[in-house]
């Protein structure tokens, strides 16, 4: 809760980024951008696991928010839209 708390004061954004394949240096630091971007931020606490289940790409979690970039994602969206007709 600290930690949390210390984050947000300094504008701090925690994020868990769940990824199939650890993402390499440079890629890491452009999602971090991104994210300081999006989410109006200086930085990024970035917790970071990985879970093969995903099968290629990455997800990521910060407060209420779920941005998708992982192959199991893009299969399931295919799959809704394709039942959906």
């Amino acid at each position: 809760v600290y930690i949390e708390c210390w984050n947000e004061k300094n504008h701090i954004l925690t994020v868990k980024m769940t990824y199939a394949e650890p993402p390499k240096q440079e890629q890491l630091e452009g999602i971090k951008d991104f994210l300081c971007r999006e989410f109006h931020t200086d930085d990024v606490d970035m917790q970071m696991e990985q879970d093969k289940r995903l099968l290629g790409g990455f997800t990521l979690r910060t407060g209420s928010s779920e941005i998708d970039w992982s192959l199991k994602g893009r299969i399931l969206q295919l799959q809704q839209k394709l039942v959906g007709r």
